[in-house]
Order: C-alpha cells, then structure tokens, then sequence
C-alpha cells in the first residue's frame, strides 16, 4: 500500500500543472486503495475548493473535520473557504484552530496545504502571516520562494530563499533550495542539497522525481533511472515519473521503453500529450519513422 504522503507528492505535481482530472483520478485511487483514510476527503475539499465550488467544499471539509476535529489543516482549510463564502462565523473557528497550535503553526499548515493545490496568492499570503508570527520560520520562506517560482516571479523567488538559507546557515539545509537551484541551472548545488537530504526524502517520490531530473541533466543516465523508479516503487501512480523515464529511454535509443512509459504518463496524466509533442527530448521517439504513428495514436493530432 502506497503511503499517504506519496498520495499528497503526485496530487502537488499534477496541481502545478492545472491537471485537477488526473488530481480526481489519483484520489479515487487513493481512495479505492485506502477507503478509511480521512484525509482524502481533506483533499476533495480543497479540489473543490481550487474549483471555486465553495458549497461543496465546505461540506466536504466538514466530513472531514468529523473524522479528524483537531485537523489544523482541515480548521484552516474551512477557515478560508468561510472567508470566501462571506460567513461572519470563520472568526470564531480561527479562535478555534488557535486553541490547539501557535499563530506560526496555522498559518504555516495552510500554507502547505494551499501550496499542494496550487493557491499559489493563497499561500503566500499564509505563509506571510505566519511569518507575523515567527520570523525565522525556514519552511515559510522557502514555501513562498516555490511559490513565487511557479509563478514564475523569479526575483521574489530569490529574495525568499535568500531569506530561508540565511536562517538556515547553509543552503543545503533548506530542502526546497534543491528545487530552487535546479530551475536556476546550478545543477551541482542542486545534487549537494538532494545528497544532504537523501534520508529525509527517501520516501518522497518528489524527491526522487527532483533528484532525478538533476541527474539527467547531468547525462548520469543510469543514476537517473534509479531515481524515477525508487518514486515508482514508493507509488506507482506517478505520470512525472513515468514521463520522465520515457524522455530517458528516448535518448538511449529504447523506443520500446520510452513509447511504453510515455503511454503510462498520458494515461495518468493529459498533460504530457500537450507537453511531449514540442519536448526535444522525446523528438528521437516523436519523429522517428517506425514509431511516429504509434506515437500519435495516444498524442492525437
């Protein structure tokens, strides 16, 4: 059984990509594989949420809050969605949540959780104000910083991790660092951090789908490889993953692999079609004459 947090990896990855029919996908999964679990209701209801179907959020999120009442993320969650439905009575739940965790805490918690659904303003307002309450909190700054990189503000970006390696003494202590300079092109400083933080993200596919594509771009093929399928063997749902090994197998000349792969990331995730028909990487498969056809036929036209 794939564990929770591998469950919440793939659903950021497929929110940074506006993907929320594969997001649905994946919950049902999760949700087929783990039917007691809770917090995919957790999940519903900040989909719903994204989707601006604030009724059916907060219903949601109420089912939720009755299997896990002290949930901060769950509290803060519905705090927000009041907000936006214009319910006076968000102010007596915020009361609530603050009885159980510090001001840092709830805003930091839905920070992540707002980050993990793509509310990329929402979370930096949250991770904002959790830095009202704390200053020095690493996580917040480098949450702001990922958000400020998806939306593609890159000198907001830099003056947030600026701020989280400065706390930390070392950016290789800030794990999102490794994200950061991977994007950049620092791809040695990109591998150190991955390395400083190979035990705390060892059951992360994120990690190992990051890590990965550092290695790649570094032509340590094989290295690479081993990263995509440690995320694989941690869940087997992950289109990134697969996708990624398919650019992989495409550059070594295994077009079998690759068209395999390629097929499992457009089956999990409708993005890749539109991403692999302009990918340089995939161009060797995309075009090569015994396999363009075939190519086509899970791409469309």
């Amino acid at each position: 059984m794939s564990g929770t947090d591998t469950w919440i990896d793939i659903i950021a990855a497929l929110s940074s990509e506006g993907d929320y029919d594969a997001i649905r996908r994946m919950l049902d999964l999760w949700r087929a594989e783990n039917p007691a679990e809770p917090i995919i209701l957790l999940y519903d209801a900040a989909l719903a949420y994204t989707q601006k179907d604030y009724a059916a959020a907060l219903d949601t999120v109420d089912k939720f809050l009755a299997a896990a009442p002290q949930s901060i993320q769950g509290l803060m969650l519905k705090y927000t969605i009041l907000l936006r439905m214009g319910d006076v009575s968000a102010k007596g739940l915020l009361a609530r949540a603050a009885s159980l965790a510090k001001q840092s805490e709830l805003w930091r918690e839905l920070g992540e959780l707002l980050l993990r659904i793509s509310d990329l303003d929402g979370a930096i307002g949250a991770f904002r104000k959790a830095i009202a309450a704390h200053a020095d909190c690493i996580e917040c700054w480098s949450g702001i910083g990922l958000a400020y990189l998806r939306k593609n503000q890159y000198d907001n970006a830099e003056n947030a991790f600026n701020h989280a390696c400065h706390i930390a003494g070392d950016t290789q202590k800030v794990f999102r660092a490794g994200t950061y300079e991977l994007l950049k092109g620092n791809l040695e400083a990109a591998k150190e951090t991955f390395e400083f933080f190979a035990e705390y993200g060892a059951k992360k596919p994120i990690y190992w789908l990051n890590y990965g594509l550092v290695l790649f771009l570094m032509k340590d093929y094989e290295s690479a490889r081993t990263c995509w399928h440690k995320a694989l063997q941690l869940n087997p749902n992950f289109a990134h993953a697969y996708y990624n090994l398919a650019c992989l197998s495409a550059q070594k000349g295994d077009y079998e692999a690759s068209f395999d792969n390629l097929k499992t990331a457009v089956e999990l995730s409708q993005v890749f079609k539109r991403t692999a028909t302009s990918d340089s990487d995939l161009a060797s498969l995309t075009r090569h004459p015994e396999w363009e056809g075939r190519v086509k036929g899970i791409l469309g036209d």
